[in-house]
């Protein structure tokens, strides 16, 4: 695989190394970098000069010739002995030194593995069903639809500098493996009235502050997804708050502008991107007669019969989703052995092969286990973030009291989080935690609150707050009582919803109780032999990275060319005009405190006289030169623009 995959541009791995290089010798300033570096999925950790460094797989969906490559990034530039799978699909180096991070993207781009705008306010990693096109019950397989969704943002101007990210998911059918209250966008296939189509969901989000989503489309054909959207991506760049890091996230433009209000700036939108977008996504078979999608989760527990005969889809447990350099050149040789192509990573840190001949999935897991690679079995469904270990954000170490938990026998989800912001999806676990400093006696103790009874369409209730060293056992006695008093049939929020308020501080009662005797020992996180405290971070990186206003206007004027571009394409002038005068009217927004010499002056006029005179009648044949004259203009003044920008910056 080379640079010229589809999501990866040697210039991008080209300026990113160049701009390491400017950071290091002082001709790039520290928060400048920090945008580019951003844009290329590379965070700074905790530890000083070590990186985070996040790939970006769409929907998921891992070659096997991938699995080498992350192995020998693993292995020449990782002080780290594992990868880990995130939550979103996608997978992350950690302990990367900073002058080793553009020698690791290269690397990774030559077995086609990139990682632009895997960080920063731009769209992220795309979600997807990890059965997509392997699923008996699935409408479509919408992998083909996040894959040309996912090449179609990237680079876009409209995505390159967000309020704040965008996080998208997308599923098959209703049932929504993908999690719509877990994403701002979610694009979910479903039938009307016998035509095929999607239903849109928008302003999803977890965290501290967590939001299900609003309907924004109940039936959108297939050829207008692409412009669907790229509206709601135009209203969330157009509309949400870029003063306050902390509510920029679409759920709150939804909250301050009302369902009403955000649909309706959504729908005029959708009115431009439909007649420049409508048919670019790709031509799938959907499957009317798709049996009911069933209410469970056992699909990623045991292997699933796909909708191919004669094939079966096999789940891998990972451990804490990590995998050595070892497991990752194991798995690519079995898969090899067995003729096998490709593996899925899920949301749950998990792997799943699709495409196993039905005769040889018990031969492909015995092959798997000399690479400690194994069936999941009850009790494992444990997913969590790095915590304090990398991550700038973390309270407390979730990711070591994580290797203390068990869904035991009722297989429960436990979803541990190092801070509120739910990296981990603990809103939607049967039983969340996410870290929290808490004081007992006046002395600071690592503490989680516990969430309970969650699930993707209901956020768990807020539960009792336990110190961490006392967190596996509060896991475990719940998990116990509910064993004992299950009725038939009965879920585990089930259970919790039928409890009475105070019920279970009653039940860990003797856990949250801090007397002064348990302070030493309590006032120790898991896997830490100092005294806890919390760090005070006073950016978080992952909200950071935001373009100047100027560089956002001229953002906004490379979109209207954009689109101008493919209003034209389909002969549609007058949205062209429309584009190119709303192109001008942004560039001379950026202009608006640069004196212009004489000649720019000159030419700027003489542009607004040729294209008032077109403008009367869109002459098709005169088309060309008007467009030649407004990018050469364009070009001119942006020189200008920037001119004025290095200035001030300086």
């Amino acid at each position: 695989m080379t640079q010229e995959h589809q999501l990866i541009r040697a210039e991008d791995l080209d300026n990113y190394r160049q701009h390491v290089h400017n950071f290091r010798n002082g001709s790039l300033d520290g928060h400048k970098f920090m945008v580019e570096r951003l844009l290329m999925g590379v965070y700074s950790q905790r530890q000083a000069e070590l990186c985070m460094v996040r790939t970006k797989i769409p929907g998921g969906v891992i070659q096997r010739q991938q699995l080498l490559g992350f192995a020998a990034g693993l292995e020449k530039f990782a002080k780290h002995d594992v990868v880990h799978i995130s939550t979103r699909q996608n997978i992350q180096f950690h302990h990367v030194p900073l002058d080793k991070t553009p020698d690791l993207l290269n690397l990774l781009s030559e077995y086609g593995i990139g990682s632009r705008e895997a960080g920063g306010n731009t769209v992220r990693n795309i979600c997807a069903c990890p059965l997509a096109g392997v699923c008996q019950h699935e409408h479509v397989n919408v992998q083909p639809y996040v894959q040309h969704i996912a090449k179609h943002f990237l680079h876009n101007p409209l995505t390159h500098s967000l309020p704040r990210k965008f996080k998208m998911g997308f599923s098959g059918c209703e049932a929504d493996c993908a999690a719509a209250s877990s994403h701002d966008l979610t694009v979910v296939a479903r039938y009307k009235e016998g035509k095929a189509g999607f239903k849109v969901y928008l302003g999803g989000g977890l965290g501290a502050k967590p939001h299900q989503p609003i309907v924004l489309e109940e039936f959108i054909e297939p050829d207008d997804l692409l412009a669907s959207v790229q509206a709601a991506l135009t209203v969330h760049n157009n509309n949400s708050d870029r003063t306050r890091k902390n509510r920029s996230r679409v759920k709150f433009l939804v909250d301050r502008l009302g369902e009403d209000e955000v649909v309706n700036l959504y729908q005029v939108e959708l009115q431009r991107t439909r007649t420049a977008l409508k048919g670019q996504v790709p031509t799938e078979i959907w499957n009317e007669n798709a049996p009911a999608k069933p209410q469970t989760n056992d699909w990623l527990q045991k292997p699933q019969a796909q909708r191919q005969e004669g094939y079966v889809t096999v789940p891998l447990s990972i451990s804490h989703g990590d995998l050595t350099a070892v497991q990752l050149r194991g798995l690519a040789k079995v898969l090899e052995d067995f003729g096998l192509v490709e593996v899925r990573s899920t949301a749950q840190q998990n792997l799943l092969i699709p495409y196993v001949p039905q005769n040889q999935w018990v031969a492909l897991y015995e092959a798997l286990k000399s690479y400690d690679l194994h069936i999941p079995t009850a009790g494992q469904r444990v997913t969590a973030c790095p915590g304090t270990a990398t991550c700038q954000l973390g309270i407390t170490a979730s990711a070591q009291v994580a290797k203390l938990l068990s869904g035991g026998s009722k297989d429960l989800r436990i979803h541990v989080n190092g801070c509120q912001n739910s990296c981990a999806h603990s809103d939607t676990a049967d039983i969340g935690l996410y870290g929290k400093g808490r004081r007992h006696q006046n002395k600071l103790v690592p503490s989680y609150i516990l969430q309970l009874g969650g699930s993707s369409d209901q956020f768990g209730m807020e539960g009792p707050k336990i110190p961490s060293r006392r967190a596996p056992q509060a896991v475990q006695r719940i998990h116990d009582t509910f064993a004992e008093q299950q009725q038939v049939n009965e879920t585990f929020q089930q259970w919790v919803l039928r409890q009475e308020k105070g019920y279970f501080d009653e039940l860990l009662a003797d856990l949250i109780e801090v007397k002064l005797e348990d302070l030493e020992e309590l006032r120790l996180d898991h896997g830490d032999d100092r005294v806890f405290k919390v760090n005070p971070i006073t950016v978080s990186e992952c909200a950071a990275g935001q373009a100047s206003p100027l560089e956002q206007l001229w953002l906004q004027v490379d979109y209207e060319i954009t689109l101008r571009d493919a209003f034209a394409a389909k002969n549609k002038y007058d949205e062209v005009a429309e584009s190119i005068q709303n192109a001008l009217q942004f560039a001379e927004q950026a202009l608006a405190d640069v004196e212009l010499e004489p000649a720019v002056q000159q030419h700027t006029q003489a542009l607004k006289t040729s294209l008032n005179a077109w403008q009367q009648q869109h002459d098709e044949l005169a088309y060309p030169q008007i467009k030649d004259s407004v990018d050469s203009w364009l070009l001119l003044v942006r020189g200008v623009s920037m001119q004025q920008l290095f200035k001030q910056a300086a």
